[in-house]
């Protein structure tokens, strides 16, 4: 990768050897992954997981202070950990209702996941931390 231009206006040059096509080039600086098969595979995932929790970060944080940081330590988003019957990632996204949710004690939250058995399951749950 090559950068110039001033801070505002930056210009970024990406290559490779062996020389890749431009969007496959692309997938592997932003995710440290090629591209597999026509859709991406995992890397595209990481993108769509990064771009997805960005968007809600500008768009429900607005102008406010710590409100964009608070929902997003509020969100885990877990991809890939295990693999479906069909083939594809597992799936599982936790909302705290806690505005601390790694504080001592009980924290409530919302589940819902893609497991290996390809159902989708929705849930609550309540995480209890020690000292």
């Amino acid at each position: 990768m090559r950068v110039t231009g001033d801070a505002l206006a930056p210009e970024i040059e990406l290559w490779s050897t062996p020389s890749l096509p431009p969007a496959d080039l692309l997938v592997l600086f932003l995710t440290g992954e090629l591209p597999e098969g026509s859709t991406g595979g995992r890397a595209a995932q990481s993108v769509v997981v990064y771009l997805a929790r960005d968007f809600l970060a500008r768009w429900l944080g607005g102008n406010e202070v710590g409100g964009a940081e608070s929902l997003l330590e509020r969100l885990e988003v877990e991809v890939g950990a295990d693999v479906t019957r069909s083939g594809a990632p597992t799936t599982e996204v936790t909302y705290s209702f806690s505005s601390r949710p790694r504080d001592v004690g009980w924290v409530p939250y919302l589940t819902a996941e893609r497991d290996r058995f390809d159902h989708y399951n929705l849930g609550v749950g309540f995480r209890f931390r020690l000292r």
